[in-house]
C-alpha cells in the first residue's frame, strides 16, 4: 500500500504554499513600471526634467509656437510646411486632421503642466492670434460662417508659425477648406479643468468672428 502524506506534512506545505504566493505578489507590486515613476515625480515640480511636456517658466510667443509644434510631433513638421504648396496642401491638411486628436491632446497634457499664469498668457497669445487673421481678407479665402471662420483660424494657428504668418502676410496662399475647433478654446478649457475657475481677459478683444472691427469693411 502506497504511504499517504499525514496531517501535518499538509499543513506545513499549504503554509509554504501560502507565504510564496505573499512573496511573490509583494515583489510584483514593488516591481510596477509605474511605481517608481511616481514616487519621484511626486517629490519635483511637474516640470520635471524627465517629463517630455515641461516647458521653461515664463510664457511668450515663441514658447506658445513651440508648444503647438511639440504637440504635432516632428513626424508632422513637413506635412504643415506642404500647407503652403498648392498643389500638396489639400492631401496635407486631410493627414493632418487625420493627427489632430493626438496633437490636441498632446497640447492638452503640455499646458496642464504650465503655472496659472503661464497658462493664462498661453490663451491671450492664442486670443490675439485668433484676432490678428479675423478679417474680411482672410475670410475671402478661407470661408465659412461665423463658427466656421473661428474653427479654420484655428486650423491655420495649430498650422503653426510659418503657416500662421504667410496667411497673416497674404490670405491668398491659403488654398483648403480645414476647421480644428477644439484649438480655439483649449488653453481656456484647461484652464478651467485644472484651476477650477473661468479665464478672463481684460484685453478688450476677442476670438470670435467679426471681433476684429478693424478687419471688416
Amino acid at each position: 500500500m502506497t504511504d499517504t502524506p499525514g496531517p501535518l506534512f499538509a499543513v506545513v506545505f499549504s503554509l509554504a504554499l501560502l507565504g510564496f504566493i505573499v512573496t511573490v505578489a509583494f515583489l510584483s507590486r514593488n516591481r510596477s513600471p509605474n511605481f517608481t515613476f511616481h514616487s519621484a515625480r511626486s517629490a519635483e515640480s511637474p516640470n520635471s526634467l524627465d517629463d517630455p511636456h515641461r516647458v521653461e517658466p515664463g510664457m511668450n510667443e515663441e514658447k506658445f509656437w513651440e508648444l503647438i509644434a511639440h504637440a504635432w510631433g516632428a513626424g508632422a513638421t513637413e506635412l504643415r510646411h506642404k500647407l503652403l504648396i498648392p498643389e500638396e496642401a489639400e492631401q496635407a491638411a486631410d493627414r493632418l486632421l487625420e493627427m489632430s486628436d493626438f496633437m490636441v491632446m498632446s497640447l492638452q497634457e503640455s499646458l496642464a503642466l504650465l503655472s496659472q499664469e503661464d497658462l493664462a498668457s498661453f490663451d491671450e497669445i492664442l486670443e490675439h492670434k485668433l484676432y490678428d487673421i479675423d478679417r474680411e481678407d482672410v475670410h475671402e479665402y478661407v470661408d465659412g460662417s461665423d463658427d466656421g471662420f473661428l474653427y479654420s483660424r484655428g486650423f491655420i494657428v495649430a498650422a503653426g508659425k510659418d503657416v500662421f504668418d504667410a496667411v497673416d502676410a497674404d490670405p491668398s496662399v491659403w488654398v483648403v477648406e480645414a476647421e480644428l475647433e477644439p484649438i480655439c478654446y483649449i488653453s481656456a478649457e484647461v484652464y478651467e479643468e485644472v484651476y477650477g475657475e473661468r479665464l478672463v481677459h481684460n484685453t478688450g478683444i476677442s476670438r470670435e468672428s467679426g471681433s476684429n472691427k478693424a478687419g471688416w469693411s
